[in-house]
């Protein structure tokens, strides 16, 4: 059996009004996809193609590669829907394997699902004399046929063709969307960060296994109900709602942190509430994202304390410096002062250094003479002396140098 690609020299030309009601059947098909549920979509497209294509049998049919084997997901013949779930062997075919590499639809005519379809009264026991298979396209591969077929026996328009294409492309189409979101809702369930959808009453309207275990509230408490009727977030709920009518009235995403009393202990979640618009642009819920950042808070207070720690340790080891370079400094100036006042004493001779002892002591001239047994002249020439040599201009002078260059000796009587 080969597949064979139906070629008129005059072929049909499909009327503005079977366009338009190509048209329309492809507009509701869109909106229906829009929804996600294939097996609605599906079947929609099957009744779509047998009351606009004349077809007495369409299929919609998964293929099983593990199996070698594809399976009716719905169908339709002339005496009604057919029982999805049956397994067509996939043998070696020709036309369907020409179908599952063709990026469109392809033309044969001989029925190769209707003629071995189990059971039998898929083609009603006839020879089905014309029919199109499509590829619906997958991810990565095929993901099954599309196939339509005719009694009549009449040619397939290429806006017929068109059609059928664009039929198994939005059961493609809704395949994807499907998959996608049954990711993302596995993704939201099972990420580790709390997730709520609040409605414009702020009311729970979906919550993952994140949020039951930080609030302690099984998802059947939650949804339905408001954070505020089941006391969560008491310290801090006003923010949080006003929060989320922010994000219903201006449409924007907003962030904030919040802190949660949890079985975990007291968490601190900084929380994103995003808008989900409707198809009409207004905010239809929104969702809140919560991502505990306690420990990250802790961390960065420790490094908060720990570099207060070091600048505080900085500054008592500048101190230490300080004092230290303040310390040698009065020890150079007291080494200096000591060798100074060394010099300035070998300057002196004994009985000078004895007279500035007792000048010191407050002995007057007369007093000095009559201790040392020398005349008052002698005593005022010895102090001229001295005066320049400890840079002294009078007695009071010199009696302060002669303290500062330890000359001071105890007075006796």
């Amino acid at each position: 059996m080969i597949s064979t690609r139906i070629v008129d020299s005059n072929p049909p030309i499909a009327s503005k009004e079977v366009r338009f009601r190509h048209e329309a059947a492809l507009a509701d098909l869109g909106s229906l996809a829009l929804k996600g549920d294939v097996a609605d979509v599906a079947r929609a497209a099957v009744a779509v193609l047998q009351a606009l294509s004349d077809l007495d049998l369409v299929l919609v049919l998964r293929r099983l590669p593990d199996q070698e084997a594809f399976s009716l997901e719905t169908g339709v013949d002339d005496e009604g829907w057919l029982v999805p779930g049956t397994l067509i062997p996939a043998e070696d075919d020709p036309q369907v394997d020409d179908a599952l590499r063709s990026p469109t639809p392809i033309v044969v005519r001989n029925p190769a699902f209707g003629r071995r379809f189990e059971p039998a009264q898929a083609s009603g026991g006839r020879e089905a004399w014309s029919g199109v298979l499509s590829t619906i396209p997958g991810e990565d591969r095929p993901w099954g046929l599309l196939a339509g077929y005719s009694m009549s026996g009449e040619s397939f328009a290429d806006d017929d063709l068109h059609f059928v294409r664009a039929v198994s492309n939005t059961i493609a189409s809704t395949i994807a969307c499907n998959q996608a979101q049954r990711t993302l809702e596995n993704l939201v369930e099972d990420s580790p960060d709390p997730i709520a959808r609040f409605d414009a009453e702020l009311r729970v309207e979906y919550a993952n296994t994140a949020l039951t275990l930080a609030t302690g509230y099984s998802a059947k408490e939650l949804v339905g109900s408001t954070f505020r009727s089941l006391g969560l977030m008491e310290s801090q709920i006003e923010g949080l709602e006003a929060l989320v009518r922010t994000v219903f009235r201006s449409r924007r995403e907003r962030q904030a942190s919040f802190s949660l009393s949890s079985p975990l202990g007291e968490r601190l979640y900084h929380v994103r509430v995003a808008p989900e618009l409707a198809s009409d642009g207004t905010v239809r819920t929104v969702l809140a994202i919560g991502r505990d950042v306690t420990e990250h808070k802790k961390a960065d207070e420790e490094r908060a304390s720990l570099h207060h720690e070091l600048l505080e340790r900085d500054r008592r080891y500048e101190d230490l410096v300080q004092q230290l370079i303040a310390a040698e400094q009065r020890s150079t100036e007291q080494r200096a002062d000591a060798s100074y006042c060394l010099e300035v004493v070998k300057q002196l001779t004994v009985r000078e250094t004895e007279i500035l002892r007792l000048v010191a002591g407050g002995l007057t001239n007369r007093q000095i003479a009559g201790r040392l047994r020398l005349s008052a002249g002698t005593v005022r020439n010895h102090l001229g002396r001295v005066f320049p040599k400890i840079d002294a201009v009078d007695r009071t002078q010199a009696a302060v140098r002669a303290v500062e260059l330890g000359l001071l000796a105890v007075h006796d009587g």
